[in-house]
């Protein structure tokens, strides 16, 4: 699906900096790994589960396009021992700065919020995200996670 050695076919941002979609300007604010997720709520929170980690991302999304556009979680990518892998189900955590079940926001506004996905806890590597509704070549690198 994505071949990662070609990259002068993708246009690549890093974390900090805003990569220009269609509808959206995508910026990751910060990336962070834990064993498990405390959002203030205990009927919200995610336990620490064996073989996995969650990989936190706390994302901006502007709305530069003209009208209301819904936003659309993504997907991470990887390349961990010579096969990709893609991780396009976030974990849903119903609370105000978590996740983007069925956000639309209007034109020149934007949301942030934290995205959630588990991941096991064996892979080691550069992660990707792909933006939801972003083309297939418009990628933030996350860094190494280890």
């Amino acid at each position: 699906f994505v071949d990662f050695t070609i990259f002068y076919y993708y246009k690549i941002t890093q974390v900090g900096e805003t990569l220009k979609t269609e509808y959206f300007d995508v910026t990751i604010n910060k990336v962070d790994i834990r064993e498990n997720i405390k959002t203030g709520n205990e009927f919200a929170d995610l336990p620490k589960e064996s073989g996995t980690k969650y990989l936190v991302l706390d994302a901006t999304f502007k709305n530069t396009n003209n009208e209301s556009r819904m936003l659309m979680d993504g997907e991470l990518l990887i390349n961990y021992n010579g096969q990709d892998y893609k991780f396009d189900k976030s974990e849903t955590i119903i609370l105000d700065g978590w996740g983007l079940l069925l956000d639309q926001i209007n034109p020149l506004t934007s949301k942030t919020t934290k995205l959630v996905y588990k991941i096991p806890e064996e892979i080691k590597g550069t992660f990707f995200y792909r933006p939801g509704r972003a083309s297939s070549n418009d990628l933030i690198e996350l860094g190494s996670i280890n």
